[in-house]
């Protein structure tokens, strides 16, 4: 659900470094539709008490090299918020790590003040935003997750079975048109074949068919069983 609908979207800001904590803080100052809720060095600062929804989006910073750190920040960041993670992301296991345990945004350090507000945006209405940076991470993932015995079971094409996995990560049709390089009316040609492949009627139930035939993980258990 959307959680900036009416007012202002609370932001938490999660980071070691007092400078880039304060640097954000003045980037949200001047963008409407944002306010600052809290601003901190880690995670454990913040009142979980609040519970899922006390803040719209959380901007997190992440600097170990660990997976399986990177995780837990971030599983215990999405209680509460949507989490934007800014890293050097030193490999792919990393952002795949931080996607599966629920981050909606994946940015790099030297993004700009734009993109990083529009990583806000889009992960405040729970869709995913990647970096384009990052994009090729996440191609040579989906693609070392093929099988192709699977595909050729339920006959989908490869480009097919690229949109079913777009659309497993929570991406809107007119985001996965752009990261495929295709036109939005050509995605939705693809997710109607897609559904009628599947013998599915709605998202809900075309990712539940694409898990059951492995052609994406089980994020419902990957916050708590993930290994790296």
């Amino acid at each position: 659900m959307p959680r900036y609908e009416a007012g202002a979207c609370r932001v938490a800001i999660i980071d070691e470094q007092p400078i880039t904590r304060a640097g954000m803080e003045r980037v949200l100052a001047d963008e409407p539709g944002f306010t600052v809720g809290t601003s901190v060095s880690s995670v454990e600062e913040i009142d979980m008490l609040d519970g899922a929804g006390a803040y719209g989006v959380a901007v997190v910073a992440i600097s170990s090299r660990d997976v399986r750190s990177c995780v837990d920040i971030v599983t215990s960041v999405s209680a509460v918020a949507y989490p934007v993670v800014t890293s050097t992301w030193d490999s792919e296991d990393l952002l795949w790590g931080a996607i599966r345990a629920g981050a909606r945004g994946c940015v790099t350090r030297s993004c700009d003040q734009r993109e990083m507000v529009m990583a806000l945006r889009i992960a405040a209405t729970g869709a995913l935003y990647v970096s384009p940076d990052l994009i090729g991470h996440l191609h040579e993932r989906l693609g070392a997750a093929r099988r192709p015995e699977s595909e050729a079971t339920v006959g989908l094409a490869p480009r097919e079975v690229e949109t079913v996995r777009w659309i497993g990560l929570g991406l809107t049709q007119r985001q996965i048109a752009t990261r495929m390089g295709l036109s939005e009316a050509t995605v939705n040609t693809y997710a109607k074949r897609i559904r009628s492949k599947l013998k599915v009627n709605n998202k809900a139930e075309l990712t539940r068919a694409a898990i059951g035939l492995g052609l994406l993980s089980d994020d419902r258990g990957a916050r708590h069983d993930y290994a790296a």
